[in-house]
């Protein structure tokens, strides 16, 4: 899909930066589709994708950079959820907090 490659090409240069200085960031494949899912519309396209991603992902690892190094992006029902791997902290997709490295995990 699409929408699934420009979501994957906009967390790879995330986690490049974050790599830059030591972080990681992990995100199971059922996150990176509730991302998909939540950032596109039928009428305006990809348009909030990017949004949805900083929302969720790239704002909460400004907030919790100094907690860990492995973050991990998650679904815990029907939230997004991201687990900072270094101390097992979870934030759910409201406060959404984040440090890492980009893998996205298949499977």
């Amino acid at each position: 899909d699409h929408v699934r490659q420009i979501a994957s090409q906009y967390l790879a240069r995330v986690s490049e930066t974050l790599q830059a200085s030591g972080k990681r960031l992990q995100v199971e494949p059922a996150a990176l589709e509730a991302l998909v899912e939540e950032g596109y519309n039928m009428a305006f396209g990809a348009r909030f994708l990017k949004r949805v991603i900083d929302e969720r992902v790239k704002v909460p690892i400004s907030v919790r950079w100094h907690d860990g190094d492995h973050f991990i992006v998650r679904m815990e029902g029907a939230e997004v959820k991201v687990e900072c791997g270094s101390v097992g902290l979870v934030a759910d997709s409201q406060t959404a907090m984040v440090c890492g490295a980009v893998n996205l995990l298949n499977g």
